[in-house]
């Protein structure tokens, strides 16, 4: 996770932060405080965060509401059929 701040980046040209989401297991509250200091970390200096790896459609519904731009999802991480998953 980057530190609380990298507005030291700001007016250098940046146009997007891109994170890989880690596959060790978080509970639902942890994944939204996290991906809360993903987005305030990173919004004063870039207005795209692509987020790598998450595990449902579901965090990558948080995660748009939290303000991030773009979401990919792991691969089988909870099977086919699992719930909120794409098929």
């Amino acid at each position: 996770m980057p530190g609380k701040s990298l507005a030291s980046l700001k007016n250098t040209g940046l146009q997007a932060f891109s994170y890989d989401w880690p596959q060790n297991a978080t509970g639902e509250a942890e994944f939204i405080g996290e991906m809360r200091s993903l987005v305030a970390a990173t919004q004063s200096s870039a207005r795209t965060l692509i987020t790598y790896q998450l595990s449902s459609q579901r965090r990558a519904a948080i995660a748009a509401q939290l303000g991030a731009t773009h979401a990919t999802l792991a691969a089988n991480l909870e099977g086919p059929d699992a719930a909120g998953r794409a098929t």
